[in-house]
């Protein structure tokens, strides 16, 4: 695949990362296949709603779903999905940390 395809891909499926309900999703998702009733229950919102995101990160690959016992199931599409998040979390929290830092070295506060 050309360097720029790989780039417009990457830009394409980090969208599915872009939005807070996708990253509640995506929590939920880790702990367990769920319908999207048992989400739109999690994140006190309605199943339509819950539905659209679903679509957007199915289509980015970042959620697979699947039909048993007459509803559907979805899960994270690989675990590697799960190891993305919590690598970007822990580096959130670092520069969240190291950004702490600096303001209270500027502003003469020590930690």
């Amino acid at each position: 695949m050309h360097p720029k395809a790989i780039s417009k891909l990457h830009a394409k499926t980090c969208k599915a990362f872009s939005n807070p309900y996708r990253i509640e999703i995506i929590e939920a998702l880790m702990a367990k296949e769920c319908t999207t009733e048992e989400l739109a229950h999690k994140m006190a919102t309605s199943s339509p709603n819950v539905s659209q995101h679903l679509k957007i990160m199915r289509d980015r690959g970042v959620v697979a779903s699947n039909r048993h016992d007459g509803k559907i199931w979805h899960r994270l599409a690989s675990e590697k999905i799960r190891t993305l998040f919590l690598l970007e979390r822990e580096i959130l929290l670092e520069m969240h940390q190291k950004n702490a830092r600096v303001v209270n070295e500027n502003s003469g506060v020590s930690l």
